[in-house]
């Protein structure tokens, strides 16, 4: 009788002892923390002046618009100015049947019309420049520019119009609300006549375009 109480007792001790280790196996340990790293290509394309409510400084503005105004009056004139360089001396070829000269650029920076709208897309956004540039010179039956043998040619018959002269230091911020700043200063034309303008620049995931440009005569009150 002592004997099979013993085996018993043997016998619940060792199955109690196979529980409590189910237990413990049956546990998971605990998850390792989260990293809580944020990414460097993320934090260093967006400047402190697109941060939501904070404004741009002055220093900001004058480092932005001399980086882009120089540029925007450059691309005016390669649309609708004198356009791009090519070989002055070259023998300038008959008029096709719309009137048109063609003849090859030189400026290194063009070999093609993608190279052309990668430049003004550095500048202006894509809206402003369809409406301004493209539609005119780059689409329809009377293009400035065309792709012809591996280069960018251009046609000498179109040209003549005039741009914008921006006085940087005159520029301030009139508004600045989420990725649209206004910007307002005082412009010439190239006869020398002194314009009030606004500039709207707009912050894209490149980086600040300018959106639209308007001028106002001050005398026109």
């Amino acid at each position: 009788m002592k004997n099979i109480f013993t085996i018993l007792l043997a016998l619940l001790l060792v199955s109690g002892l196979s529980g409590c280790q189910s237990a413990f196996e049956g546990q998971s340990s605990p998850p390792a923390p989260e990293s809580s790293s944020v990414s460097s290509a993320g934090s260093s394309s967006v400047s402190p002046s697109a941060v939501p409510g904070q404004k741009m400084s002055a220093e900001e503005l004058k480092t932005l618009l001399e980086d882009l105004m120089p540029k925007s009056d450059e691309i005016h004139g390669i649309y609708s100015g004198g356009g791009l360089q090519t070989d002055a001396e070259a023998d300038l070829p008959a008029p096709d049947e719309n009137g048109q000269q063609f003849v090859p650029v030189t400026d290194d920076r063009f070999h093609s019309v993608q190279d052309l709208t990668e430049y003004t897309e550095s500048v202006y956004t894509k809206e402003y420049a369809q409406e301004n540039f493209y539609q005119y010179a780059l689409e329809g039956p009377y293009i400035r520019y065309r792709e012809q043998g591996g280069e960018l040619w251009m046609d000498l018959a179109q040209g003549g119009g005039g741009g914008w002269i921006w006085n940087i230091a005159t520029a301030e911020i009139s508004s600045q609300e989420g990725d649209f700043l206004v910007v307002s200063m005082e412009c010439m034309d190239y006869y020398d006549g002194k314009y009030d303008g606004a500039v709207t620049l707009k912050n894209t995931p490149d980086g600040w375009r300018i959106d639209t440009l308007e001028t106002r005569d001050p005398a026109a009150g």
